[in-house]
């Protein structure tokens, strides 16, 4: 779905249709998100460095969207969307096997068998977990769409400057990601998600203060920094869903990757009445009351496993895969 509506939406020709292609390509990339994170969980046996390698991926996709976008569109115009199905398409076709053999070897287990519950389910820390998602939401569509702009505006770099700035930002989430998977296995989990809003806030702080007399192009390591912090919770935050529900891990996941994702996009409009009247350079000022309210969540909420064994083993794909069933 998500391949199909992303490739159809520039060659339509209507702009209802295009919307239309664009929500249907929205709508795969949302049903993706539980199911997998679910199954990542599965084969990782649990693990916050595992989920950190699996959100990789998607701080890759981020990055290397416009990246492979922009030169097809500059070079063929919006007929080559349909290229852009390709990978995601020849994905499908490649994940394809795998979920046949799980579905396999789970229906030749028990008749009629299912998970069996892992405990209470904890809406609280779930609902702190969710806010903590939101804020850091918010915070990475505030940057993301305003950090170029102060490039372009207030620190007069070149358009093509302002998207290296944009670039880099959203590669740092590699790092950060991977980086706050490995802390939260040695270190814990919610002092992972404290330390990374922690620091973020004098990242943005620094970037504000120090742009203008560094310039653009010796600011991008400020802007890195930042997305490295920014991201390391994400994974973490993500597991600790799970964890709180888990009953429910399906839900979990989509409302950590889906709805609280949304929920913190849909502030960036509002920040926008702002940059119109005080310009980017206040809105990216503003970022920091989002770390500062997801710390004083965090500094209140309990792991919900805070004895897990840092060494516990991942299982082999293949059988964790075997005892993976849909959930409802």
């Amino acid at each position: 779905m998500s391949a199909v509506g992303i490739g159809n939406c520039g060659v339509v020709g209507d702009y209802p249709l295009t919307w239309l292609a664009i929500a249907f390509s929205g709508v795969g990339t949302a049903a993706y998100d539980p199911g997998a994170a679910r199954m990542a969980s599965v084969v990782t046996a649990g693990r916050t460095r595992g989920m950190s390698i699996f959100s990789t991926g998607g701080n890759v996709g981020f990055t290397l969207g416009p990246l492979i976008s922009a030169p097809l569109i500059l070079s063929w115009g919006l007929r080559a969307t349909p290229l852009l199905a390709i990978p995601g398409l020849a994905m499908a076709g490649g994940v394809l096997p795998l979920l046949r053999s799980a579905s396999r070897a789970t229906q030749a287990g028990p008749a009629g068998s299912r998970p069996t519950s892992a405990g209470r389910d904890q809406w609280k820390g779930f609902a702190r977990v969710t806010f903590a998602v939101i804020t850091r939401s918010a915070a990475f569509f505030g940057i993301a769409a305003f950090a170029p702009l102060y490039w372009r505006g207030d620190l007069g770099a070149s358009t093509a400057l302002s998207e290296i700035a944009l670039t880099c930002f959203l590669g740092s989430g590699v790092v950060g990601a991977l980086l706050g998977g490995a802390i939260a296995d040695g270190q814990g989990r919610w002092r992972t998600v404290r330390a990374g809003n922690v620091l973020l806030v004098p990242a943005l702080l620094l970037l504000v203060l120090a742009s203008p007399v560094m310039g653009p192009v010796f600011s991008l390591p400020l802007l890195v920094l930042v997305g490295v912090s920014l991201q390391m919770p994400h994974s973490v935050l993500v597991v600790l869903g799970q964890d709180y529900l888990p009953n429910r891990t399906g839900t979990a996941a989509g409302v950590t990757l889906g709805l609280a994702m949304t929920a913190g996009g849909l502030v960036a409009p509002g920040l926008g009445v702002f940059a119109d009247h005080f310009g980017p350079r206040f809105v990216l000022v503003m970022m920091v009351a989002f770390p500062v309210a997801a710390l004083a969540v965090a500094l209140r909420t309990r792991d919900p496993r805070p004895g897990i064994p840092v060494d516990m083993p991942a299982a082999r794909p293949a059988a964790a895969l075997a005892t993976y069933t849909s959930p409802a």
